[in-house]
């Protein structure tokens, strides 16, 4: 029978195998780790006993606690210029006291019902979105600036991580921040908003921050709907006429219910930029819509006199255009767009 020097000696792989058997048992780590790191590595024996791959596999067999503790540090780390001071120490629970927070409890609106002690319900996501949205159209957190971090987020709104990322993803879409990495989110300015989401454009109307705004809102709607209403005088179909109606029967019933209203409004609208049949139109009708949103919720009146005066509005239009006259359809729209402009402007 051979000894293992002799098959060592004619198996080549046997010997470099129990060479890095040896190696692996000198090594400063447990066994069990460094076969894992090691295993199918194509180094050399000499590449391994170097101080560079020892380093490696130190590094590499770090737990997730040792991790999470990097990532907790440069969170903190990059927190420090944050416009609000965030607590010591966020890993006990007491860090996490609404005292803590007294800056950033400030800064939310109490009209939106929001508290320290958490939001609760299907619509949580929504309120925060709200209340961070308005505060920051209004101008509460400089541009430049980074929002507090998730963790500070959570502890005020006591929420979920999720809840709050969330969040942050939607202010994000409407340009309200930018994300930076190891940083946090950062908050543009006004340039930068998306003015064609519809909630943006209306929290930017109700904050009254900028009124050029207001005029530039109503020169794009003065020119683009009376247009839309002369062409869909000239080719309403009979199916176009009939969806218009209900919508204004819709609107009528539920004249004294706000969202009600609004949706059978909306609804008109699209119908007759539908009855249009431009194609190019019609991709601008996300422009339109949001225009109509952002002045229907900062113009909605349910007094009597207002809401007659409107229906009145909105049913010589749909006449005008069920008797395929254009120039009336025009003028209607005008006037619609006319009668939306004064009560934008006297801050309904």
């Amino acid at each position: 029978m051979e000894t293992r020097k002799e098959k060592r000696t004619k198996n080549p792989v046997v010997g470099r195998r129990e060479s890095r058997e040896k190696l692996l048992e000198d090594a400063p780590v447990p066994a069990h780790t460094r076969k894992k790191v090691f295993e199918g590595a194509k180094i050399s024996v000499h590449a391994r006993k170097s101080v560079h791959v020892r380093k490696e596999v130190l590094e590499d067999i770090q737990t997730n606690d040792q991790k999470e503790i990097r990532r907790e540090n440069l969170s903190s780390s990059a927190s420090s210029s944050l416009p609000f001071t965030p607590s010591s120490s966020l890993s006990s629970a007491s860090s996490s006291s609404i005292s803590q927070s007294s800056t950033f409890q400030s800064s939310i609106p109490a009209s939106f019902g929001l508290t320290p002690s958490g939001l609760t319900g299907s619509g949580k996501t929504e309120q925060i979105i709200l209340a961070l949205g308005q505060h920051i159209v209004q101008g509460r957190y400089e541009v430049g600036t980074f929002l507090p971090a998730e963790s500070e987020l959570c502890a005020f709104f006591h929420t979920s991580r999720n809840v709050i990322r969330e969040v942050l993803r939607s202010l994000q879409a409407k340009n309200l921040l930018t994300a930076q990495r190891f940083r946090g989110s950062l908050v543009n300015g006004p340039e930068q908003w998306n003015l064609l989401d519809g909630d943006v454009l209306s929290w930017v109307i109700a904050s009254r921050q900028d009124e050029r705004l207001i005029y530039a809102m109503d020169e794009l709607r003065a020119l683009m709907e009376p247009a839309v209403a002369r062409w869909a005088a000239e080719r309403a179909k009979a199916l176009d006429l009939v969806e218009m109606e209900d919508a204004l029967a819709a609107m009528v019933a539920h004249h004294a219910d706000w969202p009600k209203f609004h949706q059978a409004d909306l609804r008109f609208h699209q119908a007759i930029l539908k009855a249009a049949y431009n194609p190019i139109l019609s991709r601008l009708g996300v422009v339109l819509e949001a225009l109509q949103q952002a002045a229907f919720k900062n113009t909605y009146r349910d007094e009597e006199f207002v809401m007659a005066q409107t229906l009145a509005e909105h049913t010589t239009l749909f006449e005008a255009i069920r008797h395929q006259n254009p120039d009336r359809a025009e003028q209607a729209a005008r006037k619609l767009v006319a009668s939306t402009t004064h009560r934008l402007r006297e801050g309904a």
